[in-house]
This record gives structure tokens, sequence and C-alpha cells, in this order.
């Protein structure tokens, strides 16, 4: 299944010229496709920040979803594969790390401008200015970084260099919320806690020690619930909720 006619059709040339026999649909992925289902397995082949209602209502209990997840604030992402019970909810652990195009509805972006005010030198103004306690090496962990996107999935980020410095900006989804943390080349770095109602960086900051306090789990240690009520991260096992 893919969202544009021409993909779908050049798939179905290709899957009969190669020997095999396949329904090819041109429809909206996230919208599944209920007049084949319900399914054993829904295979998605995009990276998503959500599981739809649609995939979970479609596939049979005991059938199984694969899917790559990424969040705003990394661009990398991992595989997670979840069991659907009868209740239509799901549940299963992240297997490994990969990297796919983002879902379309994932990839609006925001306008600096939009929430940061600047100087004439292009500098945030108006900030209160603190120390990070994160090392640039450990704010680079790829895991950590991960789970970090995980615990607050509502922050979108990028990363710039001026010259010997180093920037990752914050965003928030939800607000006008916005935090810069500046790294020179060598020594500490600093934060500039910016507009909004919320701390952006002090939210990813304690995300990032979870997971250390936690012993640097790996991704296989990690996995998700997806219920009616939202999306729960947890460690090792679903009785055991992550919260940032």
């Amino acid at each position: 299944m893919d969202i544009d006619p021409e993909v779908a059709r050049e798939a179905g040339r290709r899957v009969k010229s190669a020997g095999y026999s396949a329904t090819v649909v041109a429809g909206d992925g996230a919208r599944g496709w209920s007049a084949g289902g319900p399914y054993d397995r829904v295979q998605v082949s995009y990276a998503v920040s959500g599981i739809r209602a649609d995939w979970l209502r479609q596939t049979r209990p005991g059938g199984v979803i694969v899917a790559p997840w990424r969040s705003g604030f990394v661009n990398h992402g991992a595989v997670v594969r979840l069991e659907v019970d009868g209740d239509g909810n799901a549940s299963g652990r992240f297997t490994r790390p990969a990297e796919f195009m983002r879902d379309r509805r994932d990839r609006a972006t925001v306008d600096h401008n939009d929430y940061v005010p600047t100087g004439s030198d292009g500098w945030p103004t108006g900030t209160l200015e603190s120390r990070t306690r994160l090392t640039r090496e450990d704010a680079r962990d790829r895991t950590a970084e991960f789970v970090a996107g995980l615990l607050v999935p509502d922050v979108v980020s990028t990363t710039a260099r001026h010259g010997e410095l180093l920037t990752r900006w914050l965003y928030s989804r939800t607000d006008r919320s916005w935090a810069a943390v500046v790294w020179p080349d060598d020594g500490e770095g600093h934060v500039f806690q910016g507009g909004g109602p919320r701390r952006l960086w002090d939210e990813i900051e304690r995300a990032f020690h979870r997971w250390h306090h936690a012993a640097h789990p790996p991704l296989t240690d990690l996995g998700l619930t997806i219920t009616p009520n939202g999306t729960a991260l947890w460690l090792h096992h679903p009785s055991h909720p992550a919260q940032p």
C-alpha cells in the first residue's frame, strides 16, 4: 500500500514481474485497508511517532504490528514489534535501530523566528542562562537521545554550528516554549531557558538522567504499550513504566 498511485502501480508491476501475486492498494497507509482485514501482521515501512487506531482495529488478536519509531527530538529511530490483544491494545519491545523516512504528518517543521526573539547578533534575548549537567558527549549518546525523545515526545530539536559553538535548539509542539544549549568545542555547555511556560532542557535532562540511573539499558530492554488512553514506555516489562 502506498499513498502515491504511481508508486503503487510500479510496485504492482515489479511484484508481478518477480513471479509473485499480491494485492497492491493506492491509499493512505495511516488508515490501513479494512477490506483485506483482519490481518495477522501489519508491516509499516515509514517512521511513525504513534500507532494508528486503524492498524489496531484491523489486526486480529494475537497479530503483530511492526513499525519504525521516531520522535521529533532525534533523526534516528528504532523498530518496535507489538502484539495486539483481544481488547485492541498492543504491547512489545524495540528490536533494533533503524532509519526510515518520516511519516508525512510528522515532517512539519517549526519556524525558529516564531519562537525565539533575537538581538542584532542573532543570539536569543531576554533569557535565563544556566549550566547544563550533561556533557556534550553524554548528550550525543544515540540510545539516550532516543529514550529522551520517547519520554518527552512533543519536543522538536535541531542542531546548528556557529564558529566554535555547537547549539542545540528545542521547540515545544504544544506551546511557544523553547530552549537552546550551547557547547563550545572545549568546556561546559550553557543553557538558554527560553520563553514559554516550560523549561524544555530541564525536561530533556531529566530524561537523560533516567536512562543513566537505569544503568544505560539497551534498546531491546525498552518497550511500548498502546491503549486508547495513550502510549506508555516501559523498561524490562510492561509492569515497569518509565516516567520522565
